[in-house]
């Protein structure tokens, strides 16, 4: 059991590629980045202004997304020493990408891509090589996404019951799901 570091609810976990670290995100508005065997934090990062909500590693490990209620998207350094630090914070991040209008709700990141999802309703790709940004308005709060084998297509479920399988290359909707899960038969 990990414990002694998150005040409140633990949100969401990203294994490290090396299987030998693991990070997690809460609503502490804090970031940990842990070491499995020893059970001990490696470093803390700190510089959301409230709950952090998903959180991912990129390929090669030396970078960690998260993603927040602020409606931010931060992107920090795991390889560097702690510059920036405040009480064993490292409160420096790398980038802070701002665009979207509500929470971030899941980050997936390919070699060149960050592809966020957003209750604003839009999924948003930033091109790291390009270092440019696209949207995609899907049409509805987006709470999850998965990305394809292929890296072509996107499964992303709304909280409009609906999911929807989005194209890529052409940036559209190609196929609805619904009627399996119905919102209105849960309220109370």
């Amino acid at each position: 059991t990990y414990t002694g570091s998150h005040n409140y609810e633990v949100t969401d976990i990203a294994i490290h590629p090396n299987n030998n670290q693991f990070a997690s995100v809460g609503g502490d508005k804090l970031v940990f980045y842990w070491d499995v065997s020893t059970g001990n934090v490696i470093r803390k990062f700190q510089g959301h202004t409230q709950h952090v909500n998903c959180v991912a590693f990129n390929k090669s490990a030396n970078v960690l997304v998260t993603g927040s209620f602020d409606a931010t998207v931060r992107i920090w350094d795991i390889q560097s020493g702690t510059h920036g630090s405040s009480r064993g914070f490292q409160t420096k991040e790398i980038q802070v990408l701002d665009q979207q209008k509500d929470s971030v709700s899941q980050i997936i990141i390919t070699d060149d891509q960050i592809i966020v999802s957003c209750l604003d309703g839009f999924i948003r790709v930033y091109d790291i090589r390009m270092g440019m940004m696209t949207a995609d308005d899907i049409g509805s709060p987006i709470v999850s996404m998965d990305l394809s084998e292929d890296g072509n297509y996107l499964l992303i479920s709304c909280l409009d019951s609906k999911i929807r399988l989005f194209d890529r290359e052409n940036g559209e909707v190609i196929t609805i799901y619904e009627g399996g899960h119905n919102v209105s038969q849960y309220k109370a």
